[in-house]
């Protein structure tokens, strides 16, 4: 209602022009311009600005007419910027000559209309200037009764069928209602006629929980004078706003106003209507979502649908569109649903052809706490299946489902680029999929869906299937394989996927290493199936497999046997058994220059009853397929071949990786690993032994020459076969060498050689004419069973005593005796020992001719060893004023001594400081004309005796003196035998044995005791001559026996003592 008249008018209207007002609230009026402000009614305006006053021409501001007035006078007022108001008046004519412009401005008036002229119950006629300057849209004449003319313009002014809210209930008839239109007039009688409202509607601090009746207002048009033309403010408890979504609205915006109305609630499909709709007139709201609930799942039908309230925006349980042969009209309420707390079945639907009345739902949880079979254990959240119309889907962009948890099958005129919306993978199927029930008759079917089970589906069709969707029951069957499950797809949506259970026949369940299994676990059951029996491998693969899928399986042994060894080849392979786990003889893998296809059948293997050789294999560059042998035996299937090698891999020249059973046990000589270049150690895997893969020293025999780094030689050799030059880098052989039919003089090519030998002989030296020396086997390392050495038919095979000892107790260790020649012994110079002496010496001389001195030596010399090659001295050996040598050692091996000298000694040992009269040990014979021998010490005592009549054995004891003084005692006894016939002494053999002691003055009683008897017996110096009866030397030899026994027996004692 209006209960003023304002006028504001100007000469010039600055906004009309596009200039700034010349008046406003703080500058009422301008003098210059004839511009005044104003508010109120036409009465106050009056007593302000008359002709007795300011003029005004020229009104900015609200004019409102004064209630009941009769009469009209807007003084000089030409024209009107912001509003004038007419209303609720007396007047019957009105006269507005006066204006020539009129302009509406909500910065000086809240109405979008210049001019309202309503509500004035006697109004007739109204008359404008023929020259008013308006926009008819500007102008609004409506509800006065009794108005039939209007002068001046021309614009329309409505009809009988108008009326205010203040006449609306005695009006009869109206269907535009003009003015502002509060919630009580919206229930008054007559306002369900309404059509329009020209004015505003206002909803503030009502108690009202919902507008439903202005859906008995379909389609009001409701013209907005003013914004907000729609208010619906402070009202706490109203939840539903979804009637103005009824409702036509004309207003400049922003044209509603909602706010705070806190319980404001729709489902998703009306919140996003009325989102949109206040969208686009300028105005937004926040819903709550306390009104919502949730609903009981079941299936979709008329009455299910019926007793969905619009307020259920969740289902708890399953909800079912199953066997819809037409669609309800309903159906669109199933859009309010946003969660689903169960699964979604959308299945056998003729009639459905797009599913877009889910689009809404953003979840399916896919569990339900209910007892639907349907749900029982099943993965699937969504199952869209069997729907034989069915073309479109659209879901939310929101909804979430992993990769088996949307089931879409068997649609047939569903495409791939008809779904939108979807955030997560699907796969529909295609034309080649079935139902189980449908499988025999839809002959183009590869893929099953459903439970798919062997007894009731012919074998034949089981050939052609490529997966099923669901899952597989093998019970209570004959089957002895599984292969009819070879490359299956198994995509299941409940678990077990995969049922194998009661199957008394069954032994091969390989195949299900080559299907593919996705499903919940347990994924497999697997049970009571007695004579599953698999190889090692696929034992192995089945265990790790079943494992996964949260199952396992007891295997019998029965099917295992062995096998014969051979070459591994395609053929070889071809015919080995799957169920072969031991391998009788030697397994070769040799000379591969590609792999067969099936070496991974080795791996079933887990005894070999013989040796594995995997050599020479370009193409091998893992061996990893013997990775489950554990015993490998080595018992050779060649009866005359001993080879202590079980295992060989040899010169695979791209080998990078092996790896062996950690339960192979093998000796370190048992296997063998060389000359594989590309092979590391820690790309070894599995070995609980320790090996040797050799290093870039290692070389063939055909590769040695070549290869100028090698310095190790695998396998067995030949010396003929090798370049000399060669032999002389060789450090080692692991093999066996060869030296037959040479024309080698000596071995020096093998010193300091090793051999490691895997079959026995090591080393073979045979039928070599011009060998001599072969004195480099002291220095080989040789390494091999038994027999080690074989040496035969090398007939001139000559060395020293010294090296024939060292010699023959080398080769007596590894059970070889060898006849030594002599030709190469020779007869050298004697001289007074000294570096220079002995640098020429040479190591074939065993007889000195002349003298042996070695006198005055401070220093040994370092080749003094020489002499103990010498085994006879044609003439005298004389050992005098030596510091450094301490005994004769060096002459260990000296057996006869031929003194040329009659007159002389053939022996002489004397005045050598701290001397151990030791050595001579072979010393046999001292031969020559009739002369004496005297030997002398300062420390030790040497006794000698004769057990023959021409030769004299030296035995000595050496006794440690315990004072610095010594006595010195020399006893010279010469036995001769004259010709008992002749009794001539024309030839006499003299043996001259000098018996020297040192005996401290503090010694044992009991030796001097025994020399003191020595001494009465023998005399100090007794010569017995050629005149001597043989009564008398018999009585002399028995009692010289008896001295030197006793003179043993103390010198064993001290001996032990000593120890």
């Amino acid at each position: 209602m209006f209960h003023a008249f304002f006028l504001y008018v100007a000469i010039v209207s600055p906004l009309t022009y596009g200039g700034v007002p010349p008046v406003s609230e703080n500058k009422p009026y301008d003098k210059e311009t004839l511009s005044c402000y104003f508010q109120g009614t036409l009465s106050l305006y009056k007593e302000k600005y008359n002709t007795d006053g300011d003029i005004c021409f020229h009104f900015y501001g609200r004019l409102e007419s004064d209630p009941e007035t009769t009469e009209l006078e807007l003084q000089q007022i030409q024209s009107i910027v912001g509003c004038l108001i007419i209303y609720n008046t007396r007047i019957t004519h009105a006269s507005l000559k006066e204006l020539v412009s009129i302009e509406p401005d909500q910065n000086f008036c809240e109405y979008t209309f210049a001019l309202l002229i309503f509500g004035n119950p006697t109004l007739e006629e109204i008359t404008f200037a023929s020259n008013l300057k308006f926009d008819e849209s500007s102008v609004l004449i409506r509800a006065n009764p009794k108005m039939t003319v209007l002068n001046g313009i021309d614009v329309y002014y409505g009809d009988s069928t108008d009326c205010t809210v203040a006449t609306l209930s005695t009006a009869g008839g109206c269907k535009s209602v003009i003015g502002d239109v509060r919630l009580e007039h919206l229930t008054s009688e007559g306002f369900e006629y309404v059509e329009e409202v020209v004015g505003t509607i206002r909803i503030e601090n009502k108690d009202v929980l919902h507008l439903n009746y202005l859906n008995t207002l379909n389609g009001l048009r409701i013209v907005g004078w003013k914004t907000p033309a729609i208010t619906v403010s402070h009202n706490k408890k109203l939840v539903d706003i979804s009637a103005l979504l009824t409702l036509e609205l004309e207003s400049e915006s922003p044209a509603i106003e909602i706010t705070d109305n806190p319980s404001i609630c729709h489902n998703v499909v009306e919140r996003r209507k009325i989102k949109e709709w206040l969208k686009e007139r300028g105005s937004s709201i926040e819903f709550s979502e306390e009104c919502l609930k949730s609903c009981p799942g079941g299936k979709v039908t008329k009455g299910y649908l019926a007793g969905l309230g619009k307020h259920c925006n969740s289902i708890t349980g399953n909800l079912i569109i199953d066997g819809l042969n037409e669609i309800p009209d309903s159906i669109a309420k199933l859009e309010q649903l946003e969660k689903i707390e169960g699964c979604v079945f959308v299945t056998n639907n003729e009639a459905l052809k797009t599913l877009n009345f889910l689009k809404n739902v953003v979840k399916i949880s896919g569990i339900f706490g209910g007892s639907n079979s349907m749900t029982k254990g099943d993965r699937r959240r969504l199952i869209i299946q069997e729907n034989p119309n069915l073309e479109k889907i659209h879901f939310n962009e929101k909804l979430r489902l992993g990769p088996h948890e949307a089931f879409i099958r068997v649609n047939p005129k569903l495409k791939s680029d008809h779904i939108t919306g979807a955030s997560f993978n699907l796969d529909i199927g295609d034309a080649r999929d079935c139902v189980v029930s449908a499988v025999e008759n839809h002959k183009d079917c590869r893929r099953m869906v459903g439970i798919a089970d062997y007894n009731k589906i012919k074998p034949d069709v089981w050939q052609r299937i490529d997966a099923v969707d669901g899952s597989v029951l093998i019970t209570q069957t004959k089957l002895f394989d599984l292969d009819f499950l070879r490359s299956l797809k198994i995509v299941s949506w409940s678990s077990p996927a995969l049922v194998i259970q009661d199957n008394e026949n069954l032994v091969d369940i390989s195949a299900l290493l080559t299907i593919e299994i996705t499903s919940d676990p347990p994924i497999i059951k697997i049970s009571n199936n007695p004579r599953i029996c698999h190889n090692i491998a696929e034992r192995k693969k089945l265990k790790k497999f079943l494992w996964e899928k949260d199952a396992s399986v007891n295997f019998v042994e029965d099917c295992l046997k062995s096998c014969n060894g051979g070459q591994v080849s395609e053929t070889y392979l071809a015919n080995f058994d799957k169920h072969c786990n031991v391998i009788d003889g030697d397994l070769y893998i040799n000379g591969l220059t590609s792999i067969p296809d099936d070496i991974t059948k080795l791996e079933q293997v887990e005894k070999i009853e013989g040796r594995v050789y995997v050599t020479n294999n370009e193409a091998l560059e893992a061996l990893t397929f013997l990775k489950n042998v554990e015993k490998i035996s080595g018992r050779s299937s060649s009866a005359d071949k001993v080879d202590r090698r079980k295992l060989i891999v040899q010169e695979n020249s791209n080998l990078l990786k092996v790896q062996f059973s950690t339960q192979l046990r093998l000796d370190p000589n048992e296997i063998f690993i060389r000359l594989n270049p590309k092979l590391r150690y820690e790309l070894i895997k599995g070995a609980n032994f320790r090996f040797d893969i050799g290093d870039a020293n290692d070389c063939s025999v055909r590769a040695a020459k070549k290869q100028k780094k090698c310095k190790r030689i695998i396998g067995d050799v030949e010396y003929n076969v090798m370049d000399p030059e060669v032999w002389k880098r060789i450090k080692a052989v692991d093999g066996s060498v060869s030296i037959t039919h040479t024309k080698l003089s000596s071995l020096n090519f093998l010193r300091n050689l090793k051999i490691v030998s895997w079959s026995p002989p090591a080393l073979v030296i045979e039928n070599n004419e011009d060998l001599v020396d072969i004195s480099a086997l002291l220095t080989v390392d040789l390494a091999s069973l038994h027999p080690v050495i074989r040496i035969s038919n090398n007939p001139r095979i000559c060395h020293n005593t010294v090296e024939r000892q060292k010699l023959e107790t080398l080769l007596k260790k590894n059970r070889v005796t060898i006849s030594f020649a002599n030709d190469c012994l020779k007869s050298c110079r004697g001289g007074k020992v000294s570096d220079k002496y002995l640098a020429n010496f040479g190591k074939h001389c065993n007889v000195i001719d002349g003298n042996l001195v070695i006198s005055g030596l401070s220093k040994l010399p370092e080749q003094i060893n020489k002499l103990e090659q010498v085994e006879k001295i044609n003439g005298r050996l004389i050992v005098t004023n030596n510091t450094a040598l301490k005994d004769l050692e060096c002459l260990r091996n000296l057996k006869e001594i031929n003194n040329k000298e009659p007159d002389k000694p053939g022996l002489v040992v004397k005045d050598n400081k701290n001397f151990v009269q030791k050595g001579l040990y072979s010393l046999q014979k001292i031969t020559g004309s009739e002369s004496k021998v005297t030997a002398a010490s300062t420390a030790h005592a040497t006794r000698t005796y004769t057990t023959t009549q021409h030769a004299t054995r030296t035995y000595a004891t050496t006794q440690h003196a315990t004072h610095s003084k010594r006595q010195q005692t020399s006893i010279t006894v010469t036995l001769a035998r004259s010709e008992a016939k002749k009794r001539t002494s024309a030839t006499t053999t003299a043996q001259e044995i000098t018996i020297s002691r040192s005996r401290s003055l503090n010694g044992s009683k009991e030796i001097d005791r025994k020399e003191q008897s020595s001494k009465e017996k023998l005399g100090k110096e007794t010569r017995l001559a050629s005149y001597i009866t043989v009564p008398r030397l018999a009585a002399f030899v028995l009692l010289l026996c008896f001295a030197v026994k006793r003179v043993q027996t103390s010198s064993a004692k001290h001996q032990e003592t000593e120890k």
